[in-house]
């Protein structure tokens, strides 16, 4: 049995008596001598502070934090408080998927066989973890080298991971790439979370079937929602949070400094697929919060720099209420970093900078629109 515990010692008592009275109603029996009690904030300075008394009390002696070894494991899952734990874990798993391998290794396996088991047996363990774990990729690039070896097993000339991963109706191996698995697997969270956008705490978002359903989905939209709203920012919400996830530069920096937390598994995933614009029509109102890097058409001869990428577009551009549509601010409007802003236009004016097409469609009247704007 495992605690986790924050600062609170009234709701540990609380949480306690109910653990001893769950036996008597379930006629079931708890062994008390294996709990272990899981600092939440990895800190070991609160076990002296504040819990080393009452735990010891209820003789309670296994503590965890973040000079722990190994992680806690709970329900197939490691929860670790540092980056040494999260290794640790890695180090082990990386170890059972080899010795998997070297146990198969010995049968007289086809090269189809070989990918069948390790796609459905000696990787089953990893697309488990997979769901909620960020894994760096150096571990990858050990488990791919692990991949290429088994399935080739001794043969030559060996056959290229990339190859291996092909479909095999695209002549290759349909070797499952863990990497892109990861990004699979988020899936599962990813459509819910970006079917729609909630415009209000009480708008009907919140009551879309896959929201009631879940515990974790609301959590996870409130936390976008608190990093990504302007501080003190009152109802409607006009924010769209779900263009963070396409435009990597509108991601909140709260989520994005950690690479080892649950958005950064997200914002990969988005990342992996395809992004074709070509059909996509925006409103003026999504084009003005997009900045200016994000907009523009690469180009080797005109360098957007860094500094001028980093500003929304809304310095540069205004929509026109009359015409519905969105036009280039007049020099004597632009107040904010006019010099960059006006350089910026003045590329784009004289054809040195080109503008993404779907952006350039927020230009023109709603009648010439083909198609409805998101």
């Amino acid at each position: 049995m495992h605690f986790l515990l924050r600062y609170k010692q009234s709701k540990f008592e609380i949480v306690w008596c109910s653990t001893h009275g769950q036996p008597a109603a379930s006629n079931a029996k708890v062994n008390f001598n294996k709990t272990e009690a899981v600092s939440l904030s990895g800190s070991r300075l609160c076990y002296q502070r504040i819990w080393r008394t009452p735990l010891l009390q209820q003789q309670i002696h296994s503590w965890h934090d973040s000079s722990s070894r190994d992680p806690i494991i709970y329900l197939g899952f490691p929860l670790h408080s540092s980056i040494a734990q999260r290794d640790t874990y890695l180090t082990s798993l990386l170890s059972k998927i080899t010795t998997g391998m070297q146990l198969h290794s010995h049968r007289s396996l086809s090269v189809r066989g070989r990918v069948t088991i390790l796609n459905s047996l000696i990787l089953s363990k990893l697309w488990h973890v997979l769901r909620i774990l960020s894994v760096p990729n150096l571990f990858f690039k050990k488990l791919k080298s692990q991949i290429s070896g088994f399935v080739s097993a001794k043969r030559s000339p060996r056959v290229s991971f990339e190859t291996m991963c092909f479909p095999r109706n695209k002549g290759g191996l349909g070797v499952l790439n863990p990497h892109i698995q990861q990004s699979a697997l988020q899936l599962r969270w990813l459509l819910p979370l970006l079917h729609d956008r909630p415009c209000s705490p009480t708008s009907d978002f919140w009551h879309h079937r896959s929201l009631q359903s879940s515990v974790v989905l609301p959590l996870l939209v409130d936390h976008l929602l608190r990093h990504s709203l302007p501080v003190g920012s009152q109802v409607p919400i006009h924010l769209d949070y779900r263009q963070a996830f396409v435009f990597p530069s509108l991601r909140p920096k709260a989520l994005t400094q950690s690479s080892d937390g649950v958005f950064s598994l997200f914002f990969t995933a988005v990342d992996n697929l395809p992004h074709l614009f070509d059909q996509v029509v925006i409103n003026p109102q999504t084009a003005l919060c997009l900045k200016l890097g994000d907009v523009s058409v690469f180009s080797s001869s005109c360098p957007l720099p860094k500094s001028m990428a980093q500003l929304p577009c809304s310095l540069a551009y205004k929509f026109d209420s009359t015409k519905g549509r969105l036009q280039p601010k007049l020099p004597a409007e632009i107040s904010i970093h006019p010099y960059l802003t006006k350089r910026f236009l003045k590329w784009v004016r004289l054809d040195q900078l080109k503008l993404q097409p779907f952006f350039i469609r927020a230009f023109l009247r709603p009648a010439s629109s083909f198609t409805s704007c998101p």
